[in-house]
């Protein structure tokens, strides 16, 4: 069963860094077990000033489960 505390500390703590690292991320709707993030594209790199989006899922057996990530935008 996911530890939905965990989530939201988790993505308070991403909330305060979003200005050094300028990835984002938020629920997707009223369920926390589907998030949506936004990460820029590496300096130096052909994906330099471009931003990503990245559908995330939260398995139940979270936070022992690794998260399912998957590009939205098309890389």
């Amino acid at each position: 069963m996911i530890d939905f505390a965990r989530v939201q500390k988790e993505l308070q703590e991403c909330s305060r860094d979003v200005e050094a690292s300028g990835i984002k991320v938020a629920p997707k709707s009223d369920n926390l077990g589907r998030l949506t993030g936004t990460i820029p594209g590496p300096v130096g790199t052909p994906y330099e000033g471009g931003t990503f989006q990245i559908d995330i899922t939260l398995p139940d057996g979270y936070p022992f489960e690794p998260p399912k990530m998957q590009f939205a935008t098309k890389v």
